[in-house]
């Protein structure tokens, strides 16, 4: 059975590298959503590759930019339309995808506060959190422990 990941910051340096290990592992990891800052371009790559069922992106001018792209690979048969993933923006977009009900590990690489909200909420949802980040721990890091300790939720700590 195949783990089902999800990857906040996968066009940075450590959320590229994760999808180096998940591409090497592709028969024990699904990924099934991304999150990227502004990197539409190596999203849509990343989405040609990986198919997830959701991505998200810094803002909405990004998630309309997004859209036009896969829009153009599809009318040219670069990718089906059948893997277009559902996209949202922001922090909401963020906490969509690390609370995703097929999701069982999110990989958090997205550097500064904006993942606060969404770790939590991944962590009420019982979501193995691989950590690379280290600014909500020095920010909330008594909640983030207690959180994880209340659900059961395991946090891993991970780095490049």
């Amino acid at each position: 059975m195949r783990k089902k990941i999800a990857v906040l910051g996968s066009t940075g340096s450590i959320g590229t590298q994760t999808l180096d290990v998940l591409r090497y592992f592709k028969n024990n990891f699904e990924v099934i959503g991304l999150a990227a800052g502004e990197n539409i371009c190596l999203l849509s790559k990343q989405i040609q590759e990986f198919k997830p069922k959701i991505v998200s992106v810094k803002n909405e001018k990004k998630a309309q930019e997004l859209r036009q792209i896969l829009a153009e690979q599809v009318s040219k048969g670069q990718v089906s339309a059948k893997i277009e993933p559902q996209i949202c923006f922001g922090t909401d977009g963020l906490r969509d995808i690390a609370t995703y009900d097929e999701v069982e590990i999110v990989v958090v690489s997205v550097s500064g506060t904006e993942v606060l909200i969404p770790t939590l909420e991944a962590i009420k949802k019982q979501k193995i959190i691989c950590l690379a980040t280290k600014e909500i721990l020095v920010m909330a890091g008594k909640i983030i422990m207690q959180e994880a300790q209340k659900h059961g939720t395991k946090i891993l700590p991970v780095d490049s």
